[in-house]
């Protein structure tokens, strides 16, 4: 039971470039994970369908929570890096990086697009509104327990894999 991250990711970056954001990063918790593996492999595809390079320099590693966004969004605006937008790897980062960027007069979206991941109501609080990767956990979660459920009383069931779409919501920030 999971989430298809790399094609909702190609998706949202494809977005964004379709939009003119072209200089984008992407921010993973870590990067070895075969999770945060197939959600850069999304990103890099979405460049390649439209003949695009991005920057080895705009992947940051080892950024997973509100601080992390913060600390971040203030090496990102106050050295004037020429990034102009972010698929953060949760919507807890991009919290983050809304709040450097509105202490550092940088306007969401026209100056820097900003991309979570969960959906997570978080997303709904900030200003602007957080577009966002939902990934289904809820249904994930329901298939899961029914599968573990009917294991326990004993219905025979063949091995599932389930993999689910994520759907991406456009919000405000991007």
């Amino acid at each position: 039971f999971c989430l298809n991250d790399e094609e909702v990711t190609m998706e949202a970056t494809s977005y964004l470039l379709s939009k003119g954001v072209t200089k984008l990063g992407f921010c993973s918790d870590n990067i070895s994970s075969p999770l945060q593996q197939a959600r850069l492999k999304g990103f890099i595809l979405a460049h390649n369908k439209k003949g695009l390079n991005y920057n080895k320099d705009f992947l940051f590693n080892e950024i997973s929570n509100i601080e992390d966004g913060i600390i971040l969004g203030e090496r990102l605006f106050k050295d004037h890096l020429e990034i102009e937008g972010i698929i953060a790897g949760s919507d807890f980062v991009a919290a983050g990086l809304i709040r450097s960027a509105v202490r550092n007069n940088i306007q969401i979206p026209q100056h820097f697009s900003i991309v979570g991941f969960d959906n997570h109501p978080i997303s709904l609080v900030t200003n602007p509104q957080i577009s966002s990767i939902c990934n289904r956990i809820q249904d994930m979660s329901n298939d899961l327990v029914n599968h573990i459920v009917n294991k326990i009383n004993g219905v025979k069931q063949t091995p599932v894999k389930k993999v689910y779409n994520g759907e991406f919501i456009k919000r405000n920030s991007s």
